[in-house]
């Protein structure tokens, strides 16, 4: 659902770029973003997904709602920030939950791709915005 919204944006983006690191067939995010969502530059976005109630996950999970997210986010940026810096990419992972909770990079991600809807179909960015994250 989110390289349909970008595409439906017109941003550009590229599922599954390959190539991304120099000297790697490496791609460090699901979803390419050439010139970013608002113009920011470079942007790569990997999509990761977990489940709450797994033995690695329940008592975060427990404590804290959306700790999955978060953890799977954190997991994220340390295995592919450093390369993306490197490579002038932006990287943000998109961390949700099986029971639909998001990680903030990922609601960040959907704020600034609801405005980038919004400005295309001259709508309102908080409608757009509550569109993605209840698809």
């Amino acid at each position: 659902q989110l390289y349909q919204a970008a595409t439906r944006a017109k941003l550009g983006a590229v599922q599954e770029q390959k190539h991304l690191i120099a000297g790697s067939g490496r791609k460090p995010g699901d979803i390419f973003f050439p010139n970013g969502i608002n113009n920011e530059g470079a942007l790569a976005v990997d999509v990761t997904v977990g489940h709450p109630r797994t033995v690695s996950n329940i008592q975060a999970a427990r404590l804290e709602p959306g700790a999955t997210a978060k953890k799977l986010e954190e997991q994220k940026k340390k295995k592919h920030a450093q390369d993306c810096v490197i490579n002038q990419i932006r990287f943000l992972p998109f961390g949700m939950e099986t029971f639909g909770a998001l990680g903030e990079d990922a609601k960040g991600i959907l704020k600034r791709l609801g405005a980038a809807l919004a400005v295309g179909r001259q709508s309102n960015q908080i409608v757009e915005y509550k569109m993605l994250s209840e698809s």
